[in-house]
């Protein structure tokens, strides 16, 4: 995935001898025939790692989950220069996912319980402190999945056996 100036190549690479993705380097368009810069390790071999952009575009997930536990880190497509950030630090069995639209972050997590609930926060406040709930968790309710569009959410959930999707504005809550 290309920085947002177009002057950095993020990519993935590969362990030889596992074949397991677990680093993160940068190659910059201006300098070719230098070599790619480590961005980040995944040093748990139980951990493998992947990289998306956010729907907005303004940014880049690398995305570290093994089994039950995962972290996601930051990269500002905008100012690819700074430092990355780890969203919410690992935490053994809390899976997440981040995604990123309009003005907000949203997380699907299990940190209320197994079926996952959907939190947002601000740009600059991603402090689990300061996440608000979207979608609560509902011990018969699985929340699968979700994307923003715009200014709003389309949320899909399963309850008994039956998948629902809804609509939402990014100031509603389910």
């Amino acid at each position: 995935y290309w920085s947002n100036d177009s002057k950095f190549l993020y990519y993935v690479e590969i362990d030889a001898t596992t074949l397991r993705p677990h680093h993160v380097k940068r190659w910059s368009l201006e300098e070719p025939e230098k070599e790619s810069v480590s961005v980040f390790i995944e040093g748990d071999e139980t951990y493998y790692v992947g990289i998306k952009p956010s729907i907005s575009g303004r940014y880049l997930f690398i995305e570290s989950d093994s089994t039950l536990t995962s972290e996601v880190q930051i990269i500002d497509l905008d100012n690819p220069s700074l430092a990355i950030k780890t969203f919410y630090p690992r935490q053994t069995g809390h899976e997440y996912s981040v995604e990123h639209g309009g003005k907000y972050f949203y997380v699907k997590t299990n940190i209320e319980g197994r079926n996952f609930c959907l939190k947002k926060c601000t740009e600059p406040e991603i402090y689990i402190d300061n996440w608000e709930t979207v979608v609560p968790h509902h011990p018969e309710r699985l929340f699968e999945d979700f994307t923003v569009i715009n200014d709003h959410i389309i949320i899909q959930d399963r309850y008994n056996a039956n998948s629902y999707v809804k609509v939402i504005g990014q100031n509603e809550c389910y």
